[in-house]
Parts: structure tokens; C-alpha cells; sequence
């Protein structure tokens, strides 16, 4: 009866754990700090660790990708140098050769006409050298050569409206679309890459030292990606924006983009093809935002079935009576769970 009454209080207080821990997970809030913290300094710190340990693995992916498509190369030409290569120029050499002679056997069988007296003998034609003929190049080409490049030069060269310099910064932005990122695990993702739209808004557009850009760039679209970065660990809960691409149209209905217009596969992230990032109003590059996960519900799943397993293991034992004869242990069920 003791046996009975241990397992059954054993068993209950490992139930009443895993609800305890199933109704603080489902009911638990997200506690806000009071205190207003805009710079985020530690988040950012983390965000930027786990960014350079993302970078490093998927530069060493990107080198080995480089390695194999090195050796592919270098077979695929070390075939092409073991196969001969017949040269255009023995065949054309072979051909002049054979004019050559047909050339020296016309001259051979050619009739020889004698002067008269007083006069001189007409010359009906010559023979020319073909090499020396190759060699000249026609005079009608070069006049026609030269009127081209004339021409050429005398067409009008068309001048960039305006180019953004690298380090530009746009004050506003205003999105047009929610960024959400998944946080990578080992550097890869198991879903696509989420891709984001924002357009300039009007701002303070500069550059360095105080110089302004025109503000026609005021309306061009941009366009990229976001990766999340967090942990219900370390309470960080933020998001990277990485911008990939702008459009820009004109008056006339021209338009221009720079970047990428398609976007990497998701084992593939280095944002070194990134031409700017989105950030706060206090220029924080990890933009902040609420980390939904369901580690608490698994670890309360796996801490119940730890449990049950471990009461039922305790239980089993203590159902069996060992007796140790001749240097070997026996085991035989005894117990009653009546």
C-alpha cells in the first residue's frame, strides 16, 4: 500500500507540473520595459555576431562552389589541350602555294612576241605577286574606313541624369509591405527568403559633407529582403532588411533599375550583393518587433514525456524483487497493482 501511495503522489505532482507549464505558456505576456530603450545596443551587438557567423558560413559555401566549378574548368581544358588543333593558317598557306605554281606554269607556257625594228614590244599584261597583293590593303577601304569613324565621331554621346553615390542616406522610407524574417538555423533557412517593398518619401536626401540630392529621386522604389534575428532565451526580437534593388521611372516613361531584380536561393545568404539596408529613426539597423515560437510548448512536451517515462521506468522497478546468486543478479515480478 505504501508502494501505491509513493506512485500515485509521484504521478500526480508530475502532472500538475506540465499543466503549470502548459498554462504559463499559453498565458504568458510579453513583459514591455518601461523604461525607453531606442538605441537597442545589445540586440544589435547579438544581431551582428549572429550576421558575421551567417556571412562566414555562407562564404566558405560560396568558395567551395568556386573550388569545384575551378576544377570542372580546369578538366574541361586539359581535354581541349590533349586534343590536336588543325590552324586555319596551314590550309591558306597550302592554297597559296598551289596558286603559286599554277602561276609559274602559266609564265612557262606563255608565247613571247618579238619587236619590229624601231619598235618596242607590247606589254599585254604582268604578273603580279599575290603575297605583295595580300599584303596591300585597297585604298577605297581606308576611305571608307575613315568616313565611318567620322561619322562616329560626330554622333552625340549620351550623359547620366544623376548617379546616387554609395553612402547616400534617405531620411524616410515608407513601406509598403510588412518585413517579417525567419531566423536561420546553422545559416540556412527552411523557407524562401520573405521579400519587402518601400518607397523614398520625402526627407532629407544627402550625401557627405552636406551636399543634397535633387529631390526627383523622391517616389523611387526599392525592394529586397529580411531575416529575423532572435531568441525567447536572450529576449531579442528583431528583424535585418536588406535592399537588393530600386526603380526609377522618368518623365517619359523610361525607367531604370539597379541591383538584382531576383533574389537568392535561402541557403545562400550573404548580403554582400546588397546595395542598403533599412534602419530606425535612430539609425538601428536591427528594427524591432515581436519573436513568435513554439520552443516552450516542446520543451514542456518533452519535460511530460521525460516524466511519464520515468514514472513508469520507477514503477517497474519497484514491481520486481532482485535476488543475487552465484555472482549474477535475478529478477522476477513480485509486485501486485491491484
Amino acid at each position: 500500500m505504501n508502494k501505491n501511495k509513493g506512485i500515485k503522489i509521484l504521478a500526480g505532482s508530475v502532472v500538475f507540473a506540465v499543466v503549470m507549464i502548459l498554462i504559463n505558456s499559453r498565458h504568458s505576456t510579453p513583459i514591455h520595459d518601461d523604461t525607453p530603450n531606442p538605441n537597442n545596443f545589445h540586440e544589435a551587438i547579438t544581431s551582428q555576431f549572429n550576421d558575421n557567423i551567417r556571412d562566414v558560413s555562407a562564404r566558405l559555401l560560396e568558395t567551395e562552389k568556386k573550388l569545384e566549378q575551378m576544377h570542372k574548368e580546369n578538366k574541361s581544358l586539359q581535354k581541349q589541350l590533349k586534343q590536336p588543333i588543325q590552324e586555319a593558317s596551314h590550309t591558306l598557306q597550302d592554297e597559296l602555294q598551289t596558286l603559286k605554281e599554277k602561276l609559274s606554269a602559266l609564265t612557262d607556257h606563255q608565247t613571247q612576241s618579238y619587236p619590229m625594228e624601231g619598235t618596242q614590244a607590247p606589254v599585254s599584261g604582268q604578273l603580279k605577286d599575290l603575297d605583295g597583293l595580300l599584303d596591300k590593303a585597297p585604298i577605297e577601304g581606308k576611305i571608307f574606313a575613315d568616313q565611318d569613324s567620322s561619322t562616329k565621331e560626330k554622333a552625340p554621346t549620351k550623359t547620366p541624369f544623376y548617379t546616387i553615390p554609395a553612402g547616400s542616406d534617405f531620411s524616410k522610407v515608407t513601406l509598403l509591405s510588412s518585413l517579417m524574417g525567419e531566423v536561420p538555423v546553422e545559416g540556412k533557412l527552411m523557407q524562401p527568403l520573405f521579400p519587402f517593398t518601400a518607397m523614398v518619401s520625402r526627407g532629407d536626401l544627402m550625401t557627405a559633407n552636406g551636399m543634397q540630392l535633387p529631390e526627383e529621386i523622391i517616389g523611387m522604389k526599392i525592394s529586397g529582403y529580411s531575416i529575423g534575428v532572435g531568441s525567447f532565451l536572450d529576449n531579442i526580437s528583431c528583424v535585418r532588411a536588406y535592399v537588393t534593388s530600386a526603380l526609377f521611372v522618368f518623365e517619359d516613361g523610361h525607367f531604370v533599375s539597379a541591383g538584382q531584380e531576383q533574389m537568392k536561393s535561402s541557403a545562400e545568404l550573404v548580403n554582400n550583393d546588397s546595395i542598403g539596408y533599412l534602419t530606425t529613426q535612430f539609425g538601428n539597423p536591427c528594427i524591432k518587433g515581436q519573436y513568435i515560437t513554439n520552443a516552450p510548448r516542446v520543451l514542456a512536451a518533452f519535460m511530460a514525456a521525460g516524466g511519464v517515462q520515468g514514472a513508469g521506468n520507477a514503477l517497474s522497478k519497484w514491481q520486481m524483487s532482485y535476488q543475487a546468486e552465484g555472482g549474477s543478479a535475478i529478477a522476477t515480478p513480485t509486485g501486485d497493482l491491484a
